[in-house]
């Protein structure tokens, strides 16, 4: 818990990079009607047999989508070939801060289908499951680097970096029903058990002079969410002391309760073209005042700085750990009053269209995504050509266009042999160069599915 705050306060995009284990729908399988999972994308979608999902493995994968926070925006290559962050004195100081938004933004999440089951009932087409879901979320304004890099003299006022990270198990069940030849509609109940929600904000970080001595203005706030822990801190404590005075007591369970709602349609107007709409995640979660832990600090300490050295020996870790230091000398929480806090989910919008040629052989589908996150909208748009050569086998490519950046290209294959296995994966971002952590360097976004169910003759 510890380094998750504190790196993601740092350095909090870079950090989610190395550790993130993240899940999101395969928009280019969204037009691959055998794969199961696609009622996951609109509760209207559904195959023409049952199924039951492989227990954990039926549907997990890894989505993260920034507006900035690439690898090679913030660690550069020395002329001998060594690595070193953006705070060397060689890296060009307007070549770093061109490369940045005003609000620097980096969004992830998970989710992992732990069991699903689909059968076919003449009234129409059930399905039920459990999830397991996850995101996080890190806003880290342009003026906290400029501080950084340029020193107090020239930087942007910091007004809000926050850092945010939810979890929760959904429960569902859902129904699609025609309602014409050409029109299906359904629908997904969810309830929503709250496993844990964290937020870190600075709303004020001020630094300014007194008789020759340099001082940091700080008001930040911490609030946890999980169900037996407890803090027993008292007065106000430095970072590292207030997050080692956590421990759990009383067992663990909810943190919190909260409802979901999906809704989606198809409907085929003309026999060679397809249109989809779905609204995802309208609901919210209540998280409890008992299971709260929450503190705050608002005042005045030294500012020691962020004159890191660096020098032809030191390396990307050691600059990173030596940032931290320095910003953790600055934080410090006292613990304040339990609260209970409810939450929304991040709604999601999906509208697709596809049109048909050679007797369905092959498409060409267009889809449409608007997601909700903590500070701001995700908006993709995909374009896919699917191809259906064989009843048991169908695959697509795609390209999309991720918050504006082009570029990204991605596949996704089903195969579904009667009786036997219906397996869908793919991505749809396809990277070329990774880092160690297995990062694409270059890439505003990554996804990658895979899904296994077992086909049922009901």
């Amino acid at each position: 818990m510890k380094k998750i705050y504190i790196g993601c306060m740092i350095f909090g995009a870079l950090i989610l990079q190395r550790t993130e284990v993240c899940a999101q729908m395969l928009k280019t399988a969204y037009f691959l009607d055998n794969s199961v999972q696609r009622q996951n994308y609109n509760p209207a979608f559904h195959t023409d047999k049952g199924f039951v999902s492989v227990p954990v493995l039926g549907g997990i994968g890894a989505q993260v989508e920034t507006n900035s926070f690439l690898v090679d925006h913030f660690i550069y290559k020395r002329p001998d070939g060594s690595l070193t962050t953006f705070l060397d004195p060689s890296v060009n100081v307007n070549s770093f801060i061109g490369k940045l938004k005003d609000n620097n933004r980096l969004s992830q999440s998970l989710d992992m289908n732990i069991f699903g089951i689909g059968f076919a009932k003449e009234s129409g087409y059930w399905t039920g499951g459990i999830n397991l879901r996850q995101n996080a979320n890190v806003a880290i304004p342009k003026g906290a680097f400029e501080l950084a890099k340029l020193g107090p003299d020239s930087y942007s006022p910091i007004r809000k970096l926050e850092v945010n990270a939810n979890a929760f198990l959904e429960i569902y069940a859902g129904y699609s029903r025609k309602l014409m030849d050409n029109l299906t509609v359904g629908g997904r109940l969810k309830y929503l058990g709250g496993l844990a929600r964290s937020r870190m904000k600075i709303t004020q970080f001020d630094v300014f002079s007194n008789e020759d001595k340099l001082y940091a203005k700080v008001n930040t706030s911490l609030e946890t969410y999980v169900k037996g822990l407890h803090n027993n801190s008292t007065g106000l404590q430095e970072i590292d002391k207030y997050f080692d005075n956590y421990e759990m007591k009383g067992g663990y369970g909810l943190a919190g309760n909260g409802l979901g709602l999906d809704l989606g349609a198809e409907y085929r107007p003309l026999s060679w073209l397809k249109v989809s709409a779905s609204i995802q995640d309208i609901g919210f979660i209540s998280w409890s005042k008992s299971s709260s832990v929450r503190a705050a600090s608002d005042g005045i300490v030294d500012f020691v700085g962020f004159d890191i050295d660096v020098n032809d020996d030191s390396s990307v870790d050691n600059q990173l750990d030596d940032l931290g230091d320095r910003f953790k000398q600055m934080i410090k929480y006292e613990n304040i009053a339990k609260k209970a806090h409810a939450k929304s989910l991040y709604m999601k919008m999906n509208i697709g269209a596809e049109a048909l040629f050679l007797d369905e052989l092959l498409g060409v589908g267009l889809l449409y995504t608007n997601q909700m996150s903590e500070y701001f909208p995700l908006n993709d748009l995909t374009l896919s050509v699917n191809c259906r050569p064989l009843d048991w086998l169908q695959g697509a490519l795609s390209t999309s266009v991720i918050n504006g950046h082009f570029g990204s290209v991605g596949f996704a294959l089903n195969i579904a042999p009667e009786k036997a296995v219906n397996i869908t994966l793919g991505g749809d971002f396809i990277f070329k160069k990774l880092t160690k952590q297995f990062y694409p360097i270059h890439s505003y976004g990554y996804n990658l599915f895979a899904g296994i169910a077992i086909p049922l003759n009901i």
